[in-house]
């Protein structure tokens, strides 16, 4: 890897005094794309809906946790950096931004499955109001938790919040540390929520403790895989003067420590587990670890940890114009494929449905392709640059470097 030839993203340059304003975003074939990409979403939801119903909402679930997780972690990534007094991160505070703006389709997702999906999911929500229903939990307590009223109280109540937390954070000029503490404390407890409802719900008697955890270092990375993708794209552009060879060294090097943050909170919430041997939680990975779901997840494995970290590992390569957009879509891709394995598996626990995992494919490329629409949107209205910034021409110019 050291024998990496690739020029920098952005080579060495004297220090500029000012940079120019690209102005307004203007992308109108990306646009286009995204446009049919959700087309295709919406075709595949809706020829799977009157084919197989619990799949359609299935494929629609994991891909609203995919992007619920990725938006949060842009969100977070930014946040983190606000609370620190960390400067690096000037440049590429509108791409973090427009990324973290998926929570409306996150919203219309949990109001579809409310009002339709949600009984052909959670065996809980269709046995309420039953004697099934306090049979399936012997008794528990959690019986009166798990009612379908309180979640979609708190689903949806919790998107709300996190809306609001995100209109009053992104936009403007400079950190906002205050904001930011505010948005890590209340979105970091409503994500651990959101994802026991959403997800660990599907096995009503499943219990992590680090399930929180694991969907906020996912949601960082594949957050960051994103950023640094557009970063990447933007540099070689009118921005080509405000992304410098440090810059991407930063988000390589970041894009390793969270590799290897997100293979010890996998790993670390499997042996818990493996080691307590109880019925209710060994039954998740029992299901998963079988029957051909094995692959997938050792395929989730490799494209999250191991070739991004050792692609990136070279001091050379962290730089290099093609190493980071390919190490970042591989995580993109195992991003979305460990929300699969969590939600499809569920619905199929035999082995793999038919066509494989390609109509779920096309339901989430349907979402990606709005949260592209919707991250254009934000860049046309508020520019690709925070222009202003205090920090923005000094982490141009590496003087945070020393």
């Amino acid at each position: 890897m050291s024998a990496c030839t690739c020029p920098d993203p952005a080579p060495a340059a004297a220090a500029v005094e000012r940079l120019a304003d690209p102005g307004p975003l203007s992308a109108p074939r990306l646009a286009g794309a995204g446009g049919v990409l959700a087309v295709i979403g919406v075709v595949a939801f809706t020829a799977l809906l009157l084919t197989d119903a619990g799949r359609a909402w299935g494929a629609l679930l994991a891909a609203t946790v995919a992007v619920t997780w990725t938006s949060l972690g842009a969100l977070a990534f930014l946040a983190m950096h606000d609370a620190g007094g960390a400067r690096w991160t000037a440049p590429i505070r509108r791409a973090a931004e427009g990324w973290s703006g998926g929570l409306p389709l996150t919203l219309a997702a949990l109001v579809a499955l409310a009002a339709c999906g949600a009984p052909l999911l959670y065996d809980w929500f269709a046995l309420a109001g039953t004697p099934g229903h306090e049979h399936l939990f012997a008794g528990h307590a959690k019986a009166a938790w798990m009612s379908p009223a309180r979640w979609i109280a708190t689903t949806i109540g919790i998107t709300l919040v996190w809306l609001a937390l995100r209109h009053a954070f992104v936009g403007g000029i400079g950190r906002k540390p205050r904001r930011a503490v505010l948005l890590l404390v209340v979105a970091g407890y409503g994500l651990g929520l959101f994802t026991w409802d959403v997800v660990l719900a599907l096995d009503s008697r499943f219990v992590s403790s680090m399930a929180g955890m694991y969907a906020a270092v996912g949601g960082l990375q594949c957050a960051l895989a994103l950023i640094t993708i557009t970063a990447a794209w933007w540099s070689r552009g009118r921005h080509a003067d405000a992304f410098r060879q440090h810059t991407f060294h930063d988000l390589g090097t970041w894009t390793i420590g969270l590799a290897c943050v997100w293979a010890y909170i996998a790993f670390a919430q499997y042996l818990i587990i493996a080691f307590g041997g109880m019925d209710n939680e060994t039954a998740f990975y029992l299901r998963r670890m079988q029957n051909g779901w094995d692959v997938v997840l050792t395929v989730v494995a490799l494209l999250r940890f191991p070739l991004p970290f050792l692609l990136l590992l070279s001091q050379r390569t962290r730089t290099c114009r093609y190493a980071l957009p390919i190490a970042s879509a591989a995580i993109l891709a195992g991003g979305w494929l460990d929300c699969a394995w969590l939600v499809v598996p569920h619905l199929f626990p035999q082995g793999m449905p038919t066509l494989g995992l390609l109509p779920e494919l096309a339901v989430g490329l349907g979402f990606a392709g709005g949260l592209l629409l919707l991250a254009l949107r934000y860049w046309r209205r508020h520019g690709t640059l925070a222009h202003g910034d205090p920090d923005l021409v000094p982490v141009v110019n590496a003087e945070h470097l020393h």
